[in-house]
C-alpha cells in the first residue's frame, strides 16, 4: 500500500515540475520537458510490468486529474520565480509557417494555403469563445463582433503575449480590461506589461 502511494506521489511531482517547466523560459526548456514526460512514461511502463496492471492504469487516469491541478501550482510558482505572469508554451503554427517561407522550405502557393487553413482553425475556436455568455456579453457591450476578436487575437500575439492569448481572450475581466486598454490607446509594451503583472 505504501509503495502505491509512494508511485502516486511521484507521478504527482513530476507532473508538476512537467507543467512548471513550461511556464519557465530558457534554452533548456524544451529538452527538460522532454526528459520529464520520458520519466513520467518510465514510470507508468514500470508500474504496468512491475506492479499491477490495474494500478498502471489507475496512475494513468491519475495523469488528467493530476494536470489541471498542477498547473494552477506551476503558473504561481512560475510567477513567484519570474517575477510575471505566463502561460504554457503555445505551437504557433503561423509563425512557423513564415519562417519557413523565409528560409525557402515552402513556396509561397504552399504558405497561402497552409496559413489560411491555420486562420480558419483560429476562427472556428474564437467563434466558439465569442457564443460564451460572459464573452457574448461583453462582445455585445463594446459593439463588437467576431471579425474584432480575431483582431484582437492577432493584436495579443503583436504585443508578445502569444502565450496567454487565450487566457486573456476566454477570462471575461482580461478581454474587458484589453479592450478598455485598446480604446485608450496603449502601447504594446504597456499591454503586454499589463498582463504579464510585472
Amino acid at each position: 500500500m505504501i509503495e502505491k502511494i509512494l508511485f502516486i506521489v511521484i507521478e504527482f511531482i513530476l507532473c508538476y515540475f512537467y507543467l512548471l517547466n513550461e511556464h519557465l523560459r530558457g534554452k533548456l526548456k524544451d529538452i527538460i520537458s522532454g526528459i520529464l514526460g520520458l520519466m513520467v512514461i518510465g514510470l507508468l511502463i514500470f508500474i504496468f510490468i512491475f506492479v499491477n496492471w490495474l494500478f498502471g492504469i489507475i496512475c494513468f487516469g491519475l495523469i488528467f486529474i493530476f494536470m489541471p491541478i498542477t498547473k494552477l501550482l506551476a503558473s504561481s510558482t512560475a510567477f513567484k520565480i519570474l517575477g510575471y505572469r505566463t502561460g504554457l508554451k503555445t505551437n504557433n503554427k503561423q509563425q512557423q509557417l513564415f519562417y519557413d517561407l523565409q528560409n525557402g522550405n515552402i513556396s509561397f502557393n504552399d504558405y497561402q494555403q497552409k496559413n489560411d487553413k491555420e486562420r480558419k482553425k483560429i476562427k472556428n475556436r474564437l467563434s466558439r469563445l465569442a457564443e460564451k455568455k460572459q464573452i457574448k456579453k461583453i462582445l455585445k457591450k463594446n459593439d463588437l463582433d467576431l471579425d474584432d476578436l480575431v483582431e484582437y487575437h492577432d493584436y495579443l500575439e503583436i504585443a508578445g503575449l502569444n502565450d496567454l492569448s487565450w487566457k486573456i481572450l476566454s477570462n471575461p475581466n482580461n478581454l474587458s480590461q484589453l479592450i478598455e486598454l485598446r480604446e485608450k490607446g496603449k502601447s504594446t509594451l504597456e499591454i503586454n506589461t499589463v498582463f504579464r503583472e510585472y
